[in-house]
């Protein structure tokens, strides 16, 4: 568990919206999963619609398996790379692509500042609380959360 209650006060302090649903909603705690292979594995494997394990995601999942034992994706080296290091080296899996990166290190790593501007139900959730007339574009998104730095993951959580 990340202790964020420096990175609650930022938020609240610097955006308004954000202050009024941290308000209602309390307390984030992010609990981390720290089997980095099994969540990649969950991660590919959770793509799938239908019963049964398709020979694609077979597929997915053989390449993982060859870049893990290979040395391609070492976690031992996480701490020492940027997020965008880090997207570079997960996308090279077939079937991982960088929204699946994103939620790898907001939701495994516990990276702060990262802020999927491609996610649906986040540009929905924006939408929504500052009451704009359509989906923001990434560009606006950037520019609007450009103020919650270093601490982005934070309000994409509390705004999902």
């Amino acid at each position: 568990m990340l202790n964020l209650a420096s990175a609650q006060a930022h938020l609240a302090r610097v955006d308004p919206v954000l202050a009024g649903i941290i308000a209602r909603h309390g307390d984030y705690e992010l609990s981390l999963d720290r089997q980095y292979f099994l969540s990649l594995v969950d991660a590919i494997l959770s793509q799938q619609l239908g019963a049964g394990v398709s020979r694609q995601k077979m597929g997915y999942l053989r390449d993982l398996s060859e870049k893990w034992q290979a040395g391609v994706i070492n976690p031992r080296r996480f701490a020492r790379l940027n997020d965008e290091e880090i997207i570079d080296i997960l996308t090279q899996v077939k079937g991982i692509g960088r929204w699946t990166a994103e939620m790898f290190l907001i939701f495994s790593l516990g990276r702060l500042d990262v802020l999927p501007v491609d996610d649906l139900g986040f540009r929905n959730a924006i939408k929504k609380a500052y009451r704009l007339r359509k989906l923001p574009e990434a560009k606006r998104i950037q520019k609007m959360a450009e103020k919650w730095r270093p601490y982005r993951s934070l309000a994409t959580l509390y705004l999902w």
